[in-house]
């Protein structure tokens, strides 16, 4: 693994913040969470981010929860508990999931029926097959098949919203003409079952392995928390400011990652306000939310969002919104002062980290040459961005800005020659590619084939109607023609196992 501060000068197609100075711009929508992202993918617009590592490294320069000496991955194998991958050749390993060798099940960190998490089983819904919801059951889904299912259940605790109870699939039930479903405490109809009917049983918690969070020391001012399962697994789940005892997520400042605390209060202007005259701004901060140091002022753009931090200031008794069409108070969050704007400079500075020495290389965040979290961009040396893709009939890894399309509108009166129509909004640019499914087989056979964007198209237009090709009225929309046929081979090979 190497450390390297981070330019901004590539990424991909979406990558979270960018702020110049105290203002930024946020490259992927609006909405609250997207503006608080960490790593390089995945809740920030990013084509691909489910994790990263594979490749031996020194252990970290301290720890907090007895973590496995090679720490500095983001993620680790267990006894039990073992990593899912993608292999990207070259030491590029991307973690997609867990394993549970016990059991022989894929497993998620959820909250168990006990409050305590724990790695449980993925399944369908449980449903029911009496009008009681009283006699639990599993539909067997062919393109997922398991042996377990999962009801989760409002939680008393506001901070833990659901609790899961998994159940395992027993002997198959014939006699079951209608299927049942718990929501909202009540027990609704859902008509036929679709699929075989099995009774269910419930699997007591502890057949679970437990996982405790932790953290861990990186540099002076930045740590990471620790995901620490009973049997030894482990991943990283995000940044830490050491300074402020407080978690932190990476935000593009002015070309390097400041690590802003997550417990921010948000002021999206025309929002919340201070007055019951709707004038003065606040900030707002909503549900299971601690108390928060900064304020992230969110301000919507033409095609971006701007972001500004700023001091928060003292919470007020009672704030006002215009969610009613007029100036009201409101009881929905909790409110806040806005206080002049910060500096960043103040805040830990996060690296980007690379891995691999193939085609495909990682791209994550980290300190110190360590990754903070399991969010990782893969980057194909030849393409660009990429993610793992069923093409062609195997795992591939295929460039973000790819758009899929199933094809109506043609060049030709034989409807064998497609065009992309693509919309300009003026902010997304036109992708390099276009791709089509594969013969569906039920349960989604991925790609079928890709091709290069060609020029723009200005001459007739065709439709296919109900298998007859029609001339057909120019959509309004810029037309392009399908270039070069890629194959399998263009696009580098990815690898899915178990650690």
């Amino acid at each position: 693994m190497k450390t390297r501060a981070w330019n901004g000068t590539r990424s991909a197609a979406c990558a979270g913040l960018m702020i110049v100075g105290m203002s930024a711009v946020v490259a992927c929508g609006d909405d609250e969470g997207a503006a608080t992202t960490s790593g390089s993918g995945g809740q920030a617009g990013a084509t691909t981010a489910t994790g990263a590592g594979g490749e031996d490294a020194s252990s970290s320069t301290g720890a907090g929860g007895g973590a496995s000496e090679t720490t500095a991955l983001p993620f680790g194998s267990g006894t039990r508990l073992r990593a899912v991958v993608h292999d990207f050749g070259g030491g590029a390993l991307l973690r997609v999931g867990v394993h549970d060798a016990e059991l022989e099940a894929r497993c998620t960190f959820s909250v168990a029926a006990d409050g305590q998490l724990r790695c449980l089983p993925e399944g369908s819904t449980v449903y029911f097959a009496d009008g009681s919801c009283t006699e639990p059951v599993l539909v067997e889904q062919p393109c997922f098949p398991s042996e377990y299912g999962i009801f989760a259940a409002p939680s008393d605790d506001a901070c833990i919203p659901w609790m899961t109870t998994t159940y395992r699939k027993t002997s198959a039930r014939s006699g079951v003409s209608e299927l049942f479903e718990s929501l909202d405490g009540q027990c609704v109809s859902l008509g036929v079952p679709t699929g075989d009917v099995f009774d269910a049983e419930e699997v007591a918690p502890e057949t679970f392995v437990a996982v405790e969070e932790t953290t861990e020391v990186l540099t002076a001012d930045l740590g990471r928390h620790i995901l620490l399962a009973d049997d030894g697994a482990y991943v990283a789940s995000g940044a830490r400011d050491e300074a402020r005892d407080a978690a932190c997520n990476a935000l593009w400042f002015g070309g390097s990652r400041a690590c802003i605390p997550t417990n921010v209060a948000y002021e999206t202007p025309g929002r919340s306000f201070a007055d019951a005259s709707c004038e003065v701004p606040a900030a707002a901060t909503y549900g299971c939310a601690s108390a928060p140091s900064a304020v992230l002022r969110l301000e919507p753009a033409e095609c971006e969002t701007q972001a500004t931090l700023l001091e928060i200031g003292e919470k007020l008794e009672r704030g006002y919104d215009t969610n009613s069409g007029s100036c009201a108070e409101s009881t929905e969050a909790n409110y806040f002062r806005v206080g002049p704007a910060l500096s960043t400079d103040d805040y830990p500075q996060l690296d980007v980290v690379e891995l691999g020495s193939g085609r495909v290389r990682l791209e994550g965040v980290g300190a110190a040459g360590i990754w903070v979290d399991p969010l990782a961009q893969p980057f194909d040396s030849e393409l660009g961005p990429c993610s793992a893709t069923i093409a062609f009939g195997s795992l591939r890894c295929v460039p973000g800005d790819t758009v899929v399309q199933t094809p109506n509108l043609f060049s030709d009166e034989a409807c064998t020659a497609p065009l992309l129509l693509w919309s300009d909004d003026g902010c997304s640019t036109l992708p390099a590619f276009v791709a089509e499914y594969a013969s569906d087989d039920g349960c989604g056979a991925g790609l079928g084939a890709v091709y290069r964007v060609g020029g723009a198209y200005e001459g007739l237009v065709y439709a296919d109607f109900d298998g007859g090709c029609e001339p057909t009225a120019d959509p309004g929309e810029p037309l392009y023609l399908y270039g070069e046929a890629m194959a399998a081979e263009d696009f580098a090979p990815v690898t899915e196992r178990v650690e």
